[in-house]
């Protein structure tokens, strides 16, 4: 998988279908964790915070973050899911473990904190974690949206 690659869990399609996760009234974060993405599968059946080990919190990172400036809007066949940016500024007390960011849904109740897609940060597969210490951290959400649920 390439850096900065979204992918999307299958179960998340049946918690946007069935109310678990409510993309336009739900409180979506993002969170940084020490878990490879080699390890990880869209198959992962009921996928939830609790199954990743967070990356250490510290300067300008605080862990689990609520998603700005939230939209989901349909035109004609389309959804789409979209929020601002998120950027981390480098700083001598940021961790320097994370290897991959986890979407999630904090209130979701059926799944308590559902994760619905994942973005691997590393620029080797899941190996090496990204330092920032030294290095800024921006993810940059396609300029189409985070992502798009289309009518077939």
């Amino acid at each position: 998988m390439a850096q900065g690659t979204l992918l999307v869990y299958n179960e998340a399609t049946q918690y946007f279908a069935d109310g678990t996760i409510d993309l336009d009234t739900d409180d979506l974060k993002w969170i940084l964790v020490t878990d490879s993405v080699a390890g990880l599968s869209q198959d992962t059946a009921a996928p939830k915070l609790a199954d990743y080990t967070g990356a250490t919190t510290g300067g300008n990172y605080s862990g689990a973050t609520s998603l700005a400036s939230v939209t989901f809007n349909r035109s004609t066949a389309v959804s789409t899911l979209d929020a601002a940016d998120i950027s981390i500024t480098s700083n001598a007390s940021n961790p320097t473990n994370a290897k991959t960011l986890i979407l999630f849904d904090e209130t979701a109740t059926a799944t308590v904190d559902a994760a619905f897609a994942y973005v691997d940060l590393t620029t080797d597969g899941g190996t090496t974690a990204i330092d920032l210490t030294a290095n800024n951290l921006n993810v940059n959400w396609n300029a189409s949206g985070i992502l798009t649920i289309t009518r077939s």
